[in-house]
C-alpha cells in the first residue's frame, strides 16, 4: 500500500511524502495543489486550475500544456496515483491527508459531542485550535473561494474557544 501525501494547508501549504519529508513544489505548483486542497475530494476544472496558475494576467497562450506539465511534475513528486485526472477536472485522491477535512472532521465531532467524555472532547478542541493557527492556504490570495473558507475556519475558531473555556469550567480548571 503506498504512503500517500499529506496535505497541511494551515500557513503556507506544506507536502509531506506521508511519513515525515517534505516534497518541495515550485510557486506554481503549490497554487495548483492548493486549489485541489481546498476542493478536496472534489475535482477542480482545469479552466480553475489556470486561473489560479496564473492569478494576476492572463494565462499565457500555452497554459494548457504548461497546465499539464505541472500536473506531470507533481505526479513525479507526490507518486503517479496522488492526482487524478477526471472527467471534470484533476482531483487529489481521495486517500491523501488533507488537514482541512481533518480539521472539518474534528469539528463535527466536537458539535456532536454528547457532553460525556470532557477530557477527550478538550483534547480535540486543543488539537483544532493548535492547528487553526493560520489561516489556511495564503497561495490562493484573495480567491474567492479561498476567503469564504478562511472566513468559516475564523468563525470556527470562536466557536472552539467558547467550547474550550465550557469545557475547562466543567473540567474545574478554571472558575466561572
Amino acid at each position: 500500500m503506498p504512503a500517500w501525501p499529506s496535505f497541511h494547508a494551515f500557513g503556507a501549504l506544506v507536502v509531506t511524502d506521508g511519513h515525515t519529508s517534505t516534497i518541495r513544489v515550485s510557486a506554481a505548483e503549490s497554487r495548483l495543489l492548493a486549489a485541489l486542497v481546498l476542493a478536496f475530494p472534489a475535482p477542480v476544472t482545469e479552466d480553475r486550475l489556470t486561473d489560479v496558475v496564473w492569478p494576476s494576467s492572463p494565462p499565457p497562450r500555452t497554459a494548457r500544456q504548461s497546465l499539464h506539465n505541472h500536473v506531470s511534475r507533481l505526479r513525479q513528486r507526490l507518486g503517479p496515483d496522488a492526482l487524478i485526472r477526471q472527467p471534470s477536472g484533476y482531483a487529489l485522491h481521495a486517500d491523501c491527508d488533507v488537514d482541512l477535512r481533518r480539521f472539518e472532521a474534528g469539528l463535527a465531532e466536537v458539535r456532536s459531542s454528547t457532553r460525556g467524555d470532557t477530557a477527550r472532547e478538550l483534547a480535540v478542541v486543543e488539537d483544532l485550535l493548535s492547528m487553526a493557527q493560520q489561516p489556511p492556504l495564503p497561495e490562493l490570495g484573495d480567491d474567492d473561494a479561498a476567503t469564504a473558507c478562511r472566513r468559516a475556519i475564523r468563525q470556527s475558531v470562536v466557536e472552539l474557544l467558547d467550547r474550550r473555556a465550557e469545557l475547562l469550567i466543567e473540567a474545574g480548571q478554571i472558575d466561572r
